[in-house]
């Protein structure tokens, strides 16, 4: 971009400079022929600096910019040629000078065209447009002048030389303006980057679209966790027999019966309905990468016959210290209980794996009304929950459901906090 500028500053100058070589060609004035000599055609090196202008500005950031340079030099030896053939045969370039204003006046225009564009956008450059649309005007004004008075044949010395001179400041303020370019760049590259981000980004909002809408469709059940094992996403399927929503992000032990780990080493999963009866399905899992770089789980499921043992396994395989878990057959005589529980209760009962779960949280807590409200609740509920003290002066969260295996027989699953005091 600094090349292509000094360009427009070289190219500005060599008609002026020409005096310095070839002397003031005052014949050529004097007869209303300005393109008489070689040193007055050098004015065609102002209409290829104002086409390099209109690239530069219609091309601030483009990496090919130079390919478009190149095509504007192309009609300059077509001009020099025009004028030679004029000059040789000794006819009357009248015509040309008319011509040539005019050209001055349609490139003149269109930049002012585009200055009224780009200041319109209410971009941060917007003055120095403002600025040059007011210089162009004043060029455009004074290259209609130079028209009128050729048509007219009223191009004397001295209205030449005003011209001339005329131009010469407007010219001199085009190289300053050209060499203040460098902020309207730097503002049409944030643009550029800023619109760059902005595809990719609708691009990549796109593509998940489609994914998740061929996800959310796909004929199996899916759903997603992040590494805080809630589940994020959750397909149709899901969605219809999980009863899970994308508005609130649920834990996955909220949806499953499974210990998380053991579901994905025994690739079994528990899933219990509204009525409490339970459900298993196999499962296969891929860890997966989300726009933040976090590690996700996603889950495939599919419709298993259910499978106690390992159903058994897992609730009791609790690698908690602070959890107990369990299972009680229809009697609420201890079936299967986590290692949490004989570390619970072994200090004050070495026969931690037998009789009823009353006569056990009896001897651990004297909160026989809560062990009694519980027992009472879970008569003619679903579930009970109690909040009981134990002898240790911690406290304990017991949890108590009532669950049914496929073949409808009734067990009772065990679900406690230890709470320390």
């Amino acid at each position: 971009m600094v090349s292509v500028k000094a360009l427009i500053g070289i190219s500005f100058l060599i008609h002026p400079l020409s005096i310095f070589f070839f002397g003031e060609n005052k014949l050529g004035v004097t007869t209303n022929k300005p393109l008489q000599d070689f040193d007055d055609s050098l004015i065609f090196f102002d209409i290829f600096a104002l086409m390099l202008l209109c690239i530069i500005l219609s091309y601030p950031v483009a990496k090919n910019l130079w390919k478009r340079v190149l095509i504007a030099i192309i009609p300059l030896p077509l001009f020099f040629l025009i004028a030679n053939i004029t000059f040789s045969q000794g006819t009357s370039v009248r015509e040309l000078n008319i011509l040539l204003s005019f050209s001055f006046v349609i490139i003149l225009g269109c930049l002012f065209f585009q200055c009224t564009l780009f200041s319109q956008k209410t971009l941060a450059s917007g003055k120095f447009f403002i600025n040059l649309n007011f210089l162009l005007v004043t060029a455009i004004t004074l290259w209609l002048i130079w028209v009128v008075l050729q048509i007219q044949n009223e191009l004397n010395f001295v209205a030449y030389s005003e011209l001339f001179f005329a131009w010469l400041v407007i010219k001199t303020i085009l190289v300053a303006l050209v060499f203040q370019f460098n902020y309207v760049v730097d503002e049409s590259r944030r643009i550029v980057s800023r619109d760059s981000v902005v595809r990719e980004l609708k691009a990549t909002l796109a593509e998940t679209v489609v994914m998740k809408t061929v996800l959310y469709n796909f004929p199996a059940f899916l759903f997603l966790t992040n590494k805080d094992n809630k589940i994020i996403f959750a397909n149709k399927m899901a969605l219809s027999n999980f009863g899970m929503s994308f508005k609130d992000e649920k834990n996955f032990d909220s949806v499953f019966m499974d210990n998380i780990e053991e579901a994905i080493t025994s690739s079994r999963l528990t899933y219990k309905d509204p009525n409490n009866s339970l459900h298993m399905f196999a499962l296969r899992t891929e860890k997966v990468l989300d726009n933040k770089q976090s590690q996700c789980m996603l889950w495939m499921l599919r419709n298993v016959d259910f499978d106690f043992e390992i159903f058994c396994k897992s609730i009791i395989n609790n690698r908690e210290s602070f959890k107990v878990t369990g299972l009680l057959d229809h009697n609420f005589a201890i079936y299967r209980m986590s290692d949490t529980w004989r570390k619970l209760i072994s200090p004050v009962d070495k026969f931690f794996h037998s009789v009823g779960i009353w006569d056990k949280l009896r001897i651990i807590s004297e909160n026989y009304s809560e062990i009694t409200h519980i027992e009472n609740t879970i008569s003619t509920s679903k579930r009970a929950k109690g909040w009981l003290l134990i002898r240790t002066g911690n406290a304990l969260v017991v949890t108590l459901e009532k669950i049914y295996s496929p073949d409808k027989r009734l067990f009772y699953h065990l679900y406690a906090r230890h709470i320390l005091q």
